[in-house]
C-alpha cells in the first residue's frame, strides 16, 4: 500500500524571491523524491500551496517533519492521510501542477470536507497529465 499525505501552506515571501524559492523547491523535491521513491505533486502560486506525496508511511513521515521546520512557508495544514492501491502521481518525482487554471486559484479555494480535498486532488492529477 502507498501512503498519502496531502497538506496546504502560505509561502513566505513574494514576488521574485517566491519564484527563486519555488525554482529551489522544485529541484530539490525531484532530486530527493527520486532517491527515496517518493511521488507526488505541487500546486504553487503566491497565495498559498497545496502538496500530495506519496511513497511509504515511514519516509514520508521523515519528509513531513523537515518540511514543518522549512522556512519557506507557514501555517502548514494537514488536508487528507490515506493509504491507496496505487500512485496518483507515479510519473513524477515532484509534478507541478500549473496554478493559472481557473479551478486552481488558491485563495479561492475551500479545504473544507473531504470530498472537496478528494476533487482537488484528483483534479491536480489531471492537470498533472496533461
Amino acid at each position: 500500500m502507498i501512503y498519502s499525505y496531502a497538506y496546504s501552506s502560505t509561502p513566505t515571501v513574494a514576488g521574485d524571491a517566491f519564484e527563486a524559492n519555488l525554482a529551489n523547491i522544485l529541484d530539490h523535491s525531484r532530486w530527493w523524491n527520486g532517491e527515496n521513491d517518493v511521488t507526488g505533486a505541487l500546486l504553487a502560486s503566491e497565495g498559498g500551496f497545496v502538496q500530495i506525496l506519496e511513497g511509504s508511511q515511514a519516509t514520508i513521515a521523515v519528509l513531513i517533519d523537515n518540511l514543518r521546520y522549512d522556512c519557506r512557508h507557514r501555517s502548514m495544514q494537514s488536508l487528507l492521510t490515506e493509504f491507496r492501491s496505487e500512485r496518483r502521481f507515479s510519473r513524477w518525482a515532484m509534478a507541478r501542477v500549473p496554478a493559472s487554471a481557473p479551478d486552481m486559484q488558491l485563495d479561492e479555494l475551500s479545504f473544507s470536507g473531504s470530498d472537496r480535498v478528494q476533487r482537488l486532488i484528483e483534479r491536480m492529477a489531471e492537470l498533472a497529465e496533461a
